[in-house]
C-alpha cells in the first residue's frame, strides 16, 4: 500500500507522511525531517518533535551557514539535492561537517531529507578496509596487519594484538618516512 496515494482524502495523506518522518528511525539514531518548501517550517522532524511548527527559514549552522535555506533550494534544484553544514555531532561532542541528501514532493510541497556526519561515513569506509585486510592472506601462513603511525596495531588476525602497540614496527616506518 502507498501511503500517500492510497488515502482517503489529501488531508489523511499528509498525516500518513507526516507520521512516517516523525517516526521513521534507523541504525543509531538516523532519521528524516521535512520543511514546507517555501516557508521552512519544520513539518516533520524524526529526531526532535519539538521544533515542528518553527521556521528554519533564519536557523544559521555554526559556521554562519543558512542550512534550511540550502537544503530546501538544493532539493528544489535537482532530482536529489545535497547540502553541507556544520552540527553539534551528538557522538563526539565537537562541530562536525554534515552532509544532507535531499527532494522536493511536489504533491504536499515538502523538502524531505537526512543527513550524515562526514566522520561517520570516513569511519564506515575505513571500517570496511580494516575487514579486508583482516581477512586478506598470502601464502598458506602470511597475513597482513595494520599499524597507525605511532605503531598501535589497528587490525590483526590475532584478535589479542588488536589495540597494542608495536614500536619495533613503528620505529622502523618512521625511519623510511
Amino acid at each position: 500500500a502507498d501511503i500517500y496515494s492510497d488515502a482517503p482524502s489529501d488531508e489523511d495523506a499528509a498525516a500518513n507522511i507526516y507520521a512516517f518522518i516523525d517516526n521513521y528511525r534507523w541504525d543509531n539514531g538516523r532519521y528524516i525531517f521535512a520543511y514546507d518548501a517555501d516557508s521552512l517550517e519544520n513539518m516533520a522532524n524524526g529526531a526532535n518533535h519539538r521544533i515542528i511548527g518553527r521556521s528554519s527559514y533564519d536557523s544559521q549552522d555554526k559556521k554562519g551557514n543558512y542550512y534550511a535555506r540550502d537544503i530546501v533550494n538544493n532539493a528544489k534544484a535537482v532530482p536529489v539535492g545535497y547540502s553541507s553544514y556544520y552540527f553539534l555531532n551528538p557522538s563526539s561532542q565537537k562541530i562536525e561537517e554534515k552532509i544532507s541528501a535531499s527532494f522536493y514532493f511536489a504533491p504536499l510541497n515538502l523538502v524531505i531529507a537526512t543527513g550524515e556526519y562526514i566522520s561517520r561515513l570516513k569511519q564506515a569506509k575505513l571500517d570496511m578496509a580494516l575487514a579486508a585486510v583482516k581477512s586478506s592472506q598470502y601464502g598458506v601462513n602470511g597475513y597482513f596487519w595494520v599499524q597507525d603511525n605511532e605503531g598501535k596495531i589497528l587490525v590483526h588476525p590475532k584478535e589479542e594484538l588488536v589495540g597494542t602497540t608495536v614500536t619495533i614496527s613503528r620505529d622502523a616506518a618512521k625511519a623510511i618516512v
